[in-house]
């Protein structure tokens, strides 16, 4: 965590008084294409992700630059059922 914290720092703190960038991707493709590829059936979240690490991520980047919009960036939802599940939580 600590060398991602260090490049979050540099690029956020990089851009943080920039009047164009408006919004963050702070993570992005965090879910699992099925669940064979997952042990979190919850969230089904790739290996070494917990929801905690996400958190975490989210806070520290917003103690870096509060200013902008945070966005957890998941492409390949539509008709992905398993995914689309974990996503919204239909199954949870």
């Amino acid at each position: 965590m600590k060398q991602l914290k260090q490049h979050v720092s540099g690029v956020m703190g990089h851009y943080k008084n920039s009047p164009v960038l408006i919004s963050w991707d702070i993570t992005n493709e965090i879910i699992a294409a099925n669940p064979n590829a997952t042990s979190d059936q919850v969230y089904g979240l790739l290996p070494g992700l917990t929801p905690e690490y996400i958190l975490e991520l989210f806070k520290f980047a917003a103690s870096v630059d509060s200013t902008k919009l945070f966005y957890l960036n998941e492409s390949s939802m539509e008709g992905a059922l398993w995914r689309t599940d974990r996503w919204l939580g239909s199954n949870n």
